[in-house]
């Protein structure tokens, strides 16, 4: 006849020591990711926002044209 034998049972606090091992490992690796993180300048940063909020801009009066031509278009058709 065969017995399994189970592993010992970790306590809470093993466990939780190695969590938070693991926590910290993670937290050291972002810091040393972020290090090589080619950040942008100010103005670099200012240029950005105004291309994205043009560029939203933009798009939302073509797609308000559209939804009005069609709001139009189908009042005419029914």
């Amino acid at each position: 006849m065969w017995v399994r034998v189970l592993p010992p049972l970790q306590t809470f606090s093993t466990i939780g020591a190695d969590m938070i091992a693991k926590i910290k490992g993670y937290f050291s690796d972002v810091a040393k990711e972020m290090r090589k993180v080619s950040w942008p300048t100010r103005q670099q940063l200012r240029e950005s926002t105004v291309v994205v909020t043009v560029t939203c801009l933009l798009i939302s009066a073509f797609v308000w044209l559209v939804d009005l031509a069609m709001s139009f278009v189908m009042q005419q058709l029914y």
